[in-house]
């Protein structure tokens, strides 16, 4: 391949997972349908330019969607194309980006992420020091104010989601909820991981700066489970090993416990939950909406009610938002479909990992908690790009893998 050639591919290579990510939550666009077929339709191109071919794993997951789709119809006795084929064209578009990218995504990915931080704390941290800067930016550049119940008045100015508050911003970047943007790092730190097995590295402390300015309680979490699976299972340096796990295991521990931030608020959300009749309240924190799915569920546990909200909720109240990316898909998919799910993460973390010398599959089985730990509060199933992670037997095939062990 010429040097023209490489260079065109590079560019095509950020072009497709910028789209990606663009489209899996920044908060300006990416619930554009017309934006949506635009990068499917890019993708698509892209992926038969390059000549990609279909895996089997993106065979099953269309295949078993497909046929729950038909069984709930029968069910139901309702359809809706329009967000059956919203569910094909996210999926696809992951899985396109993905083989066309191939062995660059996770670099690729990483370095945009490095980007859209960077850019994030130009805005978080002036927010956080100039009184009325949130003001001034949503009256001169917002473009446009998205609200939903019980939750905050929010408004994006394209590459940052803006909050007017009183209290310490949050760092959401361009996407819908600081949450959503820390499992977004999490995702990136997990890649970087992959590729150094350290985090003594500019992108590592990078993303955590920003994993940290965003304020989330369950990133935190996840982040802190990150940093033991790499302790117990990637270091090979034992003596530094057992002292960093009987340092920072006590540590995680006793801050979680101590903080109001952690433990204090978590056990402030599950009282309240318990303590809270769900078909009334307009409440949307995490434990709420796992009651809610927990009623919604009922009767449908295997194939589920699929994602279309004529069917999908259950209590008359008309509160029909869900935030447990987790319990949400168990409702919209069954028992199931969650399995299949699971089954193809482990498989897909162990082909990558194992392309990068990662051969422990307890690290597999660490970074599978973390996915979902994730999904507690962030609805990631809706969007692309965690689909995306699905599918990496395609570009690091078994075979392959067997040949070079």
């Amino acid at each position: 391949m010429t040097s023209y050639k490489i260079k065109r591919k590079n560019i095509v290579n950020y072009i497709l997972v910028a789209l990606l990510i663009i489209c899996s939550g920044f908060l300006s666009i990416s619930n554009n349908s017309i934006f949506l077929i635009s990068t499917f339709i890019i993708s698509g191109i892209y992926f038969i330019y390059y000549k990609r071919a279909f895996h089997q794993d993106f065979l099953v997951i269309m295949g078993t969607l497909l046929i729950l789709y038909l069984i709930q119809t029968l069910q139901f006795q309702f359809i809706s194309l329009n967000t059956i084929f919203g569910v094909f064209i996210r999926i696809s578009i992951a899985f396109f980006v993905l083989s066309v990218v191939g062995k660059e995504f996770i670099d690729v990915y990483l370095k945009l992420m490095a980007t859209i931080v960077i850019v994030s704390l130009i805005f978080y941290i002036p927010l956080n020091i100039v009184p009325g800067l949130d003001v001034f930016l949503i009256e001169h550049f917002s473009l446009g104010e998205f609200s939903s119940s019980y939750l905050d008045v929010k408004h994006t100015i394209g590459i940052y989601t803006v909050y007017q508050t009183a209290e310490l911003h949050r760092n959401p970047g361009p996407f819908w909820e600081p949450g959503a943007f820390a499992g977004y790092i999490i995702i990136a730190l997990i890649f970087n991981l992959v590729k150094t097995k350290s985090f003594k590295n500019k992108y590592s402390i990078l993303l955590s700066v920003g994993l940290f300015s965003t304020l989330s309680s369950t990133g935190y979490i996840a982040f802190g489970i990150l940093i033991m699976s790499y302790i117990a299972f990637i270091n090979r340096n034992i003596k530094y090993k057992y002292f960093a796990l009987i340092l920072v295991v006590p540590s995680f521990i006793y801050f979680f416990l101590s903080s109001s931030f952690l433990y204090d608020k978590i056990e402030e959300q599950i009282v309240y939950a318990m303590q809270t009749d769900t078909r009334f309240s307009e409440n949307t924190q995490r434990f709420i909406n796992v009651l809610r799915d927990f009623h919604d569920i009922q009767g449908y546990e295997f194939f589920g009610r699929g994602p279309n909200e004529n069917t999908r909720f259950d209590i008359d109240n008309n509160i029909i938002i869900r935030t447990n990316g987790f319990t949400d898909m168990l409702v919209e998919y069954g028992i199931f479909f969650i399995l299949l799910l699971y089954m193809m993460f482990y498989k897909s973390f162990s082909n990558l990992f194992r392309s990068h010398g990662i051969k422990n599959s307890l690290y597999v089985f660490a970074n599978l908690f973390v996915i979902t730990i994730l999904l507690q509060t962030e609805i990631y199933f809706d969007f692309a790009l965690l689909w995306s992670t699905l599918f990496f037997r395609a570009v690091y095939p078994t075979k392959l893998l067997h040949a070079t062990t």
